[in-house]
C-alpha cells in the first residue's frame, strides 16, 4: 500500500474493463472511500492516514466464495 494512495473501480479490482462491473464496483468504492474520509475528518484525523485508507481496502477486498 503506497501512502496517501486509494484505488477504486477497474484500477482496485482485478476484473477486465468489459466484464460490465467496473461501474458498479466503481460507485460502490467511491461510496465506501467518502464514507471513511468524511468518518475521520468528523474525528479530527486524517482522511489520507494509512488506518483510514486500510480500513477502507479491508471493506473492499473481494470475499471469498463460499
Amino acid at each position: 500500500m503506497r501512502p496517501r494512495l486509494a484505488l477504486v473501480g477497474d484500477a482496485a479490482h482485478v476484473i477486465h474493463p468489459l466484464a460490465g462491473q467496473g461501474l458498479n464496483l466503481g460507485l460502490q468504492d467511491a461510496e465506501a472511500l467518502s464514507r471513511r474520509v468524511i468518518a475521520a475528518f468528523r474525528a479530527g484525523q486524517d482522511p489520507g492516514s494509512r488506518a483510514v485508507l486500510a480500513g477502507y481496502a479491508r471493506e473492499r477486498r473481494p470475499r471469498p466464495w463460499r
